[in-house]
């Protein structure tokens, strides 16, 4: 039986050191920390504090939900798509303006001043087929209503007809509000006397014996 030749055994062990799997995966290099993601919360997520924010995500979803009640004074503007939409907006203490453009689908509406001076603006000019429904709440403040239709019925909230524009079929209320527009009229005022602004159009077909 030959003997051994062990002169070459260091180089041997140096081979095993190098090229053995357990030994070659233990390297010299110092390792980097390992990064670690930050744990969910589990459950529903909070809402957003950004009220803006809520409201697009609302609306992306044919649906505004309600805000946070800011405490100065805000402008929020609501614009409705072909399908049907429902809008609910409660105003803070602030004054506030509040501006509703109803989509060419059936809109539901939904609009409550808070305590401050509030305008609220219902265009219709472009988009109201006719397929609205529109109730708007004034407050404690002296709240300023101006409708821009020219087919709508408005009645208050007793259901007293206070003023019909062409066809009259989106069915609008309006109670609580210190002054009511259409199309650029008070309700109720003579030609040419304090003129109710908002949105520049002339209605021929006012009911000017309304107070």
């Amino acid at each position: 039986m030959p003997l051994i030749d062990r002169s070459h055994t260091p180089l041997l062990q140096r081979a095993v050191q190098v090229f053995h799997p357990r030994r070659r995966c233990q390297s010299s290099r110092p390792q980097a920390p390992a990064q670690t993601q930050p744990a969910k919360p589990s459950g529903k997520s909070e809402a957003p504090s950004n009220s803006g924010q809520a409201l697009a995500a609302g609306l992306a979803n044919g649906f505004a939900p309600q805000p946070e009640k800011p405490t100065g004074d805000t402008s929020v503007e609501l614009h409705g798509g072909d399908g049907d939409n429902n809008y609910d907006v409660k105003t803070g203490a602030g004054n506030d303006d509040v501006t509703v453009v109803p989509g060419k689908g059936k809109n539901k509406v939904a609009v409550d001043t808070g305590p401050g001076n509030d305008n609220v603006f219902y265009d219709g000019f472009e988009t109201d087929q006719g397929n609205n429904q529109a109730n708007f709440q004034g407050g404690e403040g002296k709240d300023f209503l101006h409708i821009g239709s020219q087919n709508f019925t408005l009645k208050d909230g007793q259901g007293k007809l206070l003023h019909k524009e062409g066809e009259g079929k989106s069915q609008l209320v309006a109670d609580g509000f210190e002054r009511i527009a259409v199309n650029g009229q008070n309700l109720g005022a003579k030609p040419g006397e304090e003129p109710g602004g908002g949105f520049g159009h002339s209605s021929p077909g006012l009911d000017q014996s309304k107070d």
